[in-house]
This record gives structure tokens, sequence and C-alpha cells, in this order.
């Protein structure tokens, strides 16, 4: 029996796939970074996509007791059970609706962070990035600026967790440290 012949068209996409892993990135690639765009309370904020395993809408959240303002409860995600933190809470909003959202931190030990407001994908080129000032900053989390927006670094939230301080520092709109 004969093998049967592939589309031409077909092998000249998969070949052209193949080179782009070969070849190094362009200098316009690497100066771009892409973030997760999103709103809490209305404020606008991002979380570097590079920080982030999983996006998910409306997870089920399994409440379990705490002494963590912030925990919310346990959610159940590709065979694995993970805790779940209300990221407005970890960055020291008033308390509102967490729920609506949950983005999984790429972690060995994976962690979920709930939000209300996705807006969606954002790039930016490296340049538009830059330190946070003070007044600019919701928490130590948030170090940088990205087009306008307080980027949250997953990995310091992730941090704080494993310290077991998840304490919002209502007085400064930050988390205590």
């Amino acid at each position: 029996m004969s093998q049967p012949t592939e589309d031409p068209r077909v092998v000249a996409l998969r070949r052209a796939f193949d080179q782009t892993f070969a070849e190094p990135r362009s200098e316009a690639t690497r100066a771009l970074v892409d973030f997760l765009a999103i709103r809490i309370h209305g404020d606008p904020l991002a979380i570097r996509l590079e920080e982030v395993s999983l996006v998910l809408s409306s997870p089920t959240v399994v409440r379990a007791p705490s002494r963590a303002e912030a925990f919310l409860g346990l959610a159940g995600l590709r065979g694995e059970v993970i805790p779940i933190f209300s990221l407005a809470t970890l960055l020291g909003y008033p308390e509102g609706s967490s729920e609506g959202w949950l983005v999984v931190a790429r972690d060995q030990e994976p962690v979920g962070f709930a939000f209300a407001e996705l807006e969606g994908h954002q790039r930016v080129e490296q340049s538009a990035i830059r330190t946070a000032r003070e007044s600019e900053s919701r928490s130590e989390a948030s170090t940088e600026v990205a087009d306008g927006r307080p980027v949250i670094a997953l990995h310091r939230l992730l941090a704080r967790i494993r310290a077991r301080d998840t304490r919002p520092d209502h007085s400064k709109g930050a988390m205590k440290t």
C-alpha cells in the first residue's frame, strides 16, 4: 500500500513554522512584553503573562476556613487542588467581589488569584515599562508600570503568602511588610 502524499502547502507551512524556532528572535520581538490587563475596583492593573500558567473564567471555589483574610478557599484544577486568594484583598482594596476570573501563578506549587474584571491581553514595548513611583504602587507587589498600569508581580505575592502574611495594610493601601 502506498503512502498518501502530503499537500505541498501543508509541507511548506510546517517547514516555515519549524524554522521560526530555529532562527534567533528579532530585536522587535525581544522588545515586547505581554501582559494580562485587569481591573480591580475600577483601577487598571497588569500581570506579566510570563508569571501566569492559566486563566479561567468563573472557577468553582470551595470555601474553607482560614485566618488569612485574603484566602477564599480551594479549587480543583487539572487534577490538583490549589488554594485561591483574593487579589483585591492582597493588594489592600476594600472588600468586594473577587469572583469572575482566576489567574494561576506559574510556580512549582500552583496558587490561584481571583479577581473580578479581565480586560484582555496587552503587548507593551519594553521601553514603555518603568519603575513605579510610590504614588502609583498598590503594594510592594507592584514595582513597575506598563503603559500606565501598575504591574502586579505574582512572585512577590507568592512570597508573602508563603511567609503567612496576607494581611492588607489598609492605612497605606498596601500589604503589611
